[in-house]
């Protein structure tokens, strides 16, 4: 009776804990115009987001890559300073916020990859062709570190190293892998045939990683690579249809693992308007592939990566995780029945909205989304960042508090030589100090209406002071000194 009390206990903790995880979103667009890549900061509890565009521009252009930091309501343009004659900032596939030193942001393009040091304030096009020196850093000529096409970042934790991926047909074409964040790279997998039109890729928490990529022809096949991308084996071969069918992502959970070998070897993959599996699980590392049920004409996926949410065995969806969610591509979101941003919180089995805007035709303030690009959860937050052709949409479980705009003239934050000095009409309620990877350095409650923040103590860069005031919203400020 003991035994069977508790297993009715289990299951019905486990039943609760999927109702719970399935929450309705409150959504935000807090940017115009067409966005191809959006990105948290890890550390910084969701609050640094980078978005980047689907169009070419310098900073105050609408190009270059946008940073936030406030949860995504307010952004503020970064471009390229360091060689204005090189590439311009724009048609970013993927923006990666390195989560071995989050001062090192990535941004990949058709044609280049670009580097930010500093949290992405400035960057630099270190890696592709230098017209001023006739010659790249890498060696050839006419060279371009790019030519992706959609996410090919990612980043093997136990390693401390970030891999690459660049099609067949780039002339930097292979694996990339960069062991000191991304200073400098090493080409471990040569292109061979078996690449597959590398489409999306990501890698396994295991040392040797495991990789897995997609092609974006030939029925959105995915290939595997035990030895760092110099050789792969195409393990789905998926119905071609004579029209091209791209499978946009790849994740792997770093949690789960497979019950045979111990190995984190669980991941989901997407494929778009195919007649057959748009939504493909792997639990042995690519080796055979499984159908879910899920949305039609997929695009846009991310996996809820806390241990909290991976099954358990006896579920049905064991070992994959519970909680992950897709995005619909090339449909009007004012059409989608159960919206354009889905998910699921019982391993693909079944989905249900999250409540995303369905849009008004002409409704310049509330349009209809078409695509989802890219779709980014941060754990610490439960917040989601999408980026689609209409803007960048912020889903928040709670309606999110609005900041005052940094010109809010009832508060002022001013540097006086070694100080900051921070004044407002009402007590100041609370101050933080933040450097440019989301890290916490300072915390104070004043309450009184003016405060001087000792900054001796840190070195010359950029920082975020965050002030809360009595009866205003928070106040968020890019610094420097």
């Amino acid at each position: 009776m003991r035994f069977r009390w508790f297993s009715f206990f289990c299951a019905f903790f486990l039943l609760i804990s999927h109702i719970v995880s399935a929450q309705q979103y409150h959504w935000r667009r807090t940017l115009g115009d067409p966005w191809m890549s959006v990105a948290f900061n890890p550390l910084s509890k969701g609050r640094i987001l980078f978005a980047g565009p689907a169009f070419v521009g310098g900073a105050g252009l609408g190009g270059g890559i946008y940073r936030s930091d406030d949860g995504g309501t307010t952004w503020t343009a970064h471009d390229s300073v360091i060689d204005p004659t090189g590439y311009s900032i724009g048609i970013v596939h993927q923006v990666f916020v390195d989560p071995g030193d989050t001062s090192v942001v990535l941004a990949a393009t058709s044609e280049a990859l670009f580097r930010s040091t500093d949290g992405g304030i400035t960057w630099n096009d270190l890696y592709n062709y230098d017209p001023a020196l006739g010659r790249d850093t890498l060696g050839g000529n006419n060279f371009n570190f790019g030519g992706m096409d959609d996410e090919t970042i990612c980043y093997n934790a136990r390693e401390d190293a970030l891999y690459y991926g660049i099609p067949v047909g780039e002339l930097s074409s292979g694996i990339w892998r960069s062991t000191d964040h991304g200073a400098s790279w090493t080409l471990v997998g040569p292109d061979r045939d078996t690449l597959v039109d590398l489409f999306s890729m990501d890698i396994s928490q295991d040392i040797p990683p495991l990789l897995l990529q997609s092609s974006d022809t030939n029925g959105g096949n995915f290939a595997r690579s035990t030895d760092r991308g110099n050789t792969w084996n195409v393990t789905f071969f998926g119905k071609d249809t004579g029209s091209s069918i791209e499978a946009p992502k790849i994740v792997f959970s770093w949690n789960a693992a497979n019950p045979g070998t111990g190995l984190h070897e669980v991941a989901i993959a997407q494929r778009w308007h195919p007649v057959d599996s748009p939504t493909v699980a792997t639990t042995d590392g690519g080796l055979t592939w499984q159908t879910l049920n899920s949305p039609a004409r997929v695009w846009g996926l991310d996996i809820d990566q806390r241990v909290s949410m991976l099954s358990k065995p006896g579920d049905p969806a064991y070992p994959r995780p519970l909680h992950f969610f897709t995005g619909v591509f090339d449909v009007s979101s004012d059409t989608v029945p159960n919206g354009m941003v889905q998910e699921t919180t019982d391993g693909g089995i079944s989905w249900h909205s999250t409540n995303f805007p369905k849009g008004i035709a002409g409704d310049t303030a509330n349009p209809v989304v078409r695509e989802i690009w890219v779709i980014k959860y941060d754990t610490s937050s439960g917040r989601l960042a999408v980026a689609t052709e209409q803007g960048i949409y912020i889903g928040d479980t709670i309606p999110a508090v609005e900041p005052s705009p940094e010109n809010d003239s009832t508060i002022h934050v001013t540097q006086l030589g070694n100080f900051l000095s921070i004044s407002a009409i009402a007590p100041i309620v609370a101050v933080h100090l933040y450097d440019v990877t989301g890290r916490e350095l300072f915390e104070t409650s004043p309450m009184k209406s003016s405060f001087a923040l000792d900054i001796s103590q840190y070195e010359h860069g950029t920082y975020a002071v965050e002030v809360s005031v009595s009866g205003r919203p928070t106040f968020r400020k890019l610094v420097q000194w």
